[in-house]
């Protein structure tokens, strides 16, 4: 499974993301959110999950993970 991951400069923020599989895939990738008190590391169990059968992305909400609460 590839993956890769970044920072995307969104509003003043700089929102940390990643991405399980290939976006070219035939199935619609899948956008998970981590709710409240989570973060990427919360959702490696899901991504592994999915990812075989479909892009997944995931990313850091403000002040969560390795997204800052501001820039």
């Amino acid at each position: 499974m590839s993956s890769s991951s970044g920072h995307l400069p969104t509003n003043g923020l700089e929102i940390y993301f990643e991405v399980y599989g290939t976006l070219d895939a035939a199935a619609a990738p899948l956008l998970a959110i981590p709710g409240a008190f989570m973060s990427t590391d919360s959702t490696q169990a899901w991504t592994r999950a999915f990812a075989p059968e479909r892009t997944v992305i995931v990313f850091d909400q403000q002040g969560h993970g390795r997204t800052a609460a501001r820039a």
